[in-house]
């Protein structure tokens, strides 16, 4: 009886979309567009950061208290991977970058690398999502509190200031108004509910 030939079959992977990170224009915000297959990686992660500093330039503050104030979202334990992980080994403390662009850059090159390791677009999502979430706190008026604590922690987190210690923001950092309605113009305060006893 003659042996039948042996065939291996071999797994195809499928060439994943390229995608890049743009301002959509009519909501201003950050989005995942497809784009010029020809782009290198290189190429795609440049772009996303340009089209990310562009997007930080329409507010009156300096990028780098946005991108700040991303880090502090994005650099916590629970933070899909690359940057979540253990309490006492989250993946953001790879990051050993100097300055600002440097921790920009690690953000976005990082949710690439899982989206090119077939890891899937939720680290990229994640990302856009913060971006955006802090884009609209700028945008609001009354939010300076809560982006000066973002911000803050996205200094320590990133090894760029002390953990302890008083706590110090430099004038290119300082919240700017963005709307006439801030909390420049009185104090607010925000009404607190008691518990009744029923």
């Amino acid at each position: 009886m003659r042996s039948q030939p042996v065939v291996i079959m071999q797994s195809q992977i499928m060439p994943l979309p390229p995608i890049l990170l743009n301002i959509d224009p009519a909501t201003d915000t950050l989005q995942m567009y497809t784009t010029d297959p020809a782009y290198s990686r290189d190429s795609v992660v440049s772009q996303s950061i340009s089209n990310t500093l562009i997007l930080f330039s329409k507010t009156n503050v300096h990028p780098n208290r946005l991108i700040y104030a991303v880090a502090g979202i994005i650099f916590v334990h629970s933070s899909p991977q690359p940057f979540g992980g253990t309490k006492a080994n989250p993946g953001f403390c790879s990051f050993r970058g100097t300055d600002a662009h440097q921790l920009l850059h690690y953000i976005i090159s990082s949710a690439f690398n899982q989206y090119w390791s077939y890891k899937g677009r939720d680290t990229l999502q994640f990302v856009l999502q913060s971006v955006n979430y802090v884009m609209s706190l700028q945008r609001q008026p009354r939010t300076k509190d809560q982006l000066d604590e973002l911000m803050m922690k996205g200094r320590k987190k990133s090894g760029h200031i002390e953990w302890f210690g008083a706590a110090y923001i430099p004038p290119e950092l300082r919240h700017v108004h963005e709307t006439a309605d801030d909390n420049s113009l009185g104090v607010h305060f925000t009404p607190v509910r008691r518990r009744t006893n029923t």
